[in-house]
């Protein structure tokens, strides 16, 4: 959970520290229990599991190496709380962090608010929990790791967390002198009828035989390098310890050179939130980008010790969940039935490649959740309720179920497994029932072609709203509604993923526990004039493979000679699998054999059987008939190799053909002059090698190969 570097110059680099340190604490969304003991009307602020703990520290230290400042602040319990008997409450030296961080967030949730410094009317008010709050970070609505994130967002519509313009708990998590910070979180509940948020309280102020002694740095935010575009912030800033930035310019430019509209929301010198910092609004940037988008920063009129400086980077925001490699395979699109290989695009840093074999199969399914079938759908729910439900259905007992399985939960989703092609006019149908549903909650239908990202192509909010003479929610839809989908012109014939994905656009919305109807209920869902990928054979391949083999092991059975396959690769990179690359139609060619059949299965691009392709001397023909490979010019020295033997001198090779099956004979020829050449014997095959003699008694200078046709190429 610490100690963590990253080099943000790589962006495979950068995209591998995401997958595998970021996205590792996004396990805590999975559990349920990570806090407990916590009873608002017995006055119990509870505890928190280690695991959620971890998870924190994590991306702490996440984001601490992506700023370049030292990535190891320790969460150990121990650490005791800053502050003095000045303080107006102070709880004593040997208060540990630990336990004033988790008393603050236990009074932020059951006050349903954040205060710096709450008075002792403030519910569930302890001196302790006066302690986590003047001197943490504070959060309601977002726990854990996602509050994490809002702090270094500073412009977070899910947490009550007061903005700040002067990006002051981004500031405090980055601060270059931090050694020790401690966590504490409540999970939003419901005690009898009393809705309770998450809260945290991030205990991030240092005592001062705690701070760092660290040479002074610029710290920006979004950092220098390549830069996760889900992590980009509205606010950008600029930190140094002990700089002053209050005449400061700042100025940025795309990567056309044309400059950028911002406005400097802060750069007061005299507030101290960690490092001395400036921050601007920065408009006009994306977080969802397809191509790599460059950023050019400078920050000028910087005071250090009286003196004006500059400071000028570059920041390349990227789509941290697409490879920047293509991931097209090369190589023929008629193979012999035997197979062939297919080469591609190595990937530095890469874990794995997957290479599947697939074919093009009819698409009949209709979805209708009955007996609880998830048959070919992924599940993308929480654990407090299941995807299949019979609480409401179409037809039948049974329906899928979308909802937040938390008040602090963002999305919740499920999609079919199978990759889909969509035809003209091919359109998705499902029946839609809005139970409880708030109106900043939407139901949206959404499709990607690739590259992770996704679009929406149908969007139903809900419309639940309280009447307060009945002191009740009104339900949505009063039944099931038929929905049609058609499915844009731009992805027909493309391979498409579909999902279903319930989001919010604020905060607040009903939770979807198991013992209720909240949430968005679907039925009998199918997908007309498409087609699908049925899969017919997947095999692993080592992080520095750039061939694969397409045969009948990896096809799951032997090649059907006129038969199509569709073949794609895709590669694990940070514990992430990227999605698979471009679609690569084939279809295998009985009739091939010899010179054709090698050429097509493993050299497609390589001239005719008398050219030379890699200038070694040995025409590709006689590179096919020796076994070689007409790509790589050095692999020729088993056969220059020369030797005397018993009167006669031999040139041999290491064999394992046939030369029959092969259709060509090799034979050995001499001359005196290089231009008329005389047979020396038909090549022998003999202990896995082939070989051809000359006599030294005859008259000759030189000696060669020579492959003869004996099936026309």
């Amino acid at each position: 959970m610490s100690g963590f570097t990253v080099d943000t110059t790589s962006r495979n680099d950068v995209a591998s520290f995401y997958h595998s340190v970021y996205a590792e604490s996004e396990a805590y969304k999975t559990r349920s229990n990570d806090w407990y003991g916590g009873s608002y009307s017995g006055n119990n602020h509870g505890s928190t599991t280690q695991a959620l703990k971890d998870d924190v520290q994590r991306r702490v230290n996440f984001y601490r190496a992506m700023a370049g400042v030292p990535a190891n602040i320790d969460f150990s319990s121990t650490h005791t709380v800053a502050g003095s008997d000045a303080d107006t409450f102070y709880p004593g030296a040997a208060t540990t962090k630990q336990a004033a961080a988790q008393r603050a967030a236990f009074m932020m949730s059951a006050g349903n608010n954040t205060s710096h410094n709450p008075s002792s009317s403030w519910p569930k008010f302890t001196f302790a929990g006066w302690n986590g709050a003047q001197y943490s970070n504070l959060s309601v609505g977002l726990y854990g790791p996602g509050a994490m994130d809002a702090y270094m967002r500073e412009n977070d519509p899910d947490s009550l967390a007061t903005f700040d313009a002067s990006a002051g708990h981004r500031r405090w998590i980055l601060y270059t002198r931090a050694t020790t910070m401690a966590t504490g979180d409540t999970i939003d509940s419901v005690e009898g009828s009393v809705l309770r948020y998450a809260a945290n309280a991030l205990y991030i102020f240092q005592r001062q035989e705690e701070k760092l002694d660290v040479s002074q740095q610029f710290v920006p935010w979004p950092n220098q390098g390549y830069f996760p575009d889900k992590l980009v912030p509205t606010h950008w800033s600029l930190g140094r310890w002990g700089a002053d930035f209050s005449a400061a310019a700042v100025s940025v430019t795309d990567q056309d050179g044309n400059p950028m509209s911002l406005t400097i929301t802060d750069a007061d010198p005299n507030v101290f939130k960690g490092d001395n910092s400036i921050v601007w609004k920065l408009d006009g940037v994306s977080n969802s980008v397809a191509e790599d988008a460059e950023y050019h920063v400078t920050v000028s009129n910087i005071l250090i010790g009286g003196v004006a400086e500059a400071y000028s980077y570059k920041v390349t925001v990227f789509n941290v969940d697409g490879l920047g490699e293509d991931q097209s395979l090369a190589g023929t699109q008629i193979p012999p039935v035997s197979g062939a290989r297919y080469t591609f695009e190595s990937v530095d840093d890469a874990e794995e490649h997957e290479f599947q074999v697939t074919q093009i199969g009819a698409l009949s399914q209709t979805w209708n959740a009955e007996g609880g079938s998830t048959v070919n759908l992924w599940d993308g729910t929480g654990s407090e309720y299941t995807l299949t439900s019979n609480w409401l259905a179409a037809n039948g007992s049974r329906s899928y179920r979308l909802g937040f399985s938390r008040y602090s939960r963002n999305s919740e989703m499920f999609g079919f497994e199978r990759t889909m092609i969509p035809q003209s006019g091919a359109t998705l149908s499902f029946k839609l029932r809005r139970a409880y549903m708030m109106p900043t909650a939407v139901l949206s239908v959404e499709i990607s072609a690739g590259y992770a990202k996704w679009e929406s192509i149908a969007d139903y909010a809900g419309s639940s709203e309280y009447i307060e003479a009945t002191r009740q929610w009104t339900i949505t839809d009063g039944s099931f509604i038929q929905r049609s989908v058609a499915i844009p012109v731009e992805y027909i014939g493309e391979p498409v993923l579909i999902r279903f994905r319930i989001h919010k656009t604020e905060s607040f919305c009903f939770p979807a526990e198991t013992a209720n109807i909240n949430g968005a209920f679907l039925d009998n869902i199918s997908l007309s004039n498409s087609k699908q990928l049925v899969p017919q054979g997947t095999t692993s391949y080592s992080g520095d493979a750039s061939v694969v083999s397409f045969d009948s092991s990896s096809a799951g059975g032997s090649l059907q000679d006129g038969v199509q396959y569709i073949l794609r690769k895709r590669t694990r990179m940070g514990n992430y699998w990227y999605p698979y690359g471009p679609m690569l139609t084939v279809v295998p060619d009985g009739a091939l054999v010899g010179w054709e059949a090698w050429k097509e299965a493993d050299f497609s691009g390589i001239d005719s059987f008398s050219d030379d392709d890699d200038g070694d001397g040995l025409g590709n023909g006689l590179e096919f008939a020796l076994g070689l490979d007409p790509t790589n010019a050095f692999d020729t020295g088993t056969v220059l190799k020369p030797y005397v033997e018993d009167g006669y001198l031999v040139l041999e090779s290491p064999f394992s053909g046939n030369l029959a099956t092969m259709g060509v004979e090799l034979r050995g020829q001499y001359s005196q002059d290089l231009e008329l050449w005389a047979n020396s014997g038909v090549a022998e095959v003999v202990d896995g090698k082939i070989r051809i003699k000359v006599d030294l008694d005859l008259d000759a200078r030189f000696f060669r190969w020579k492959v003869d046709v004996l099936a026309t190429p």
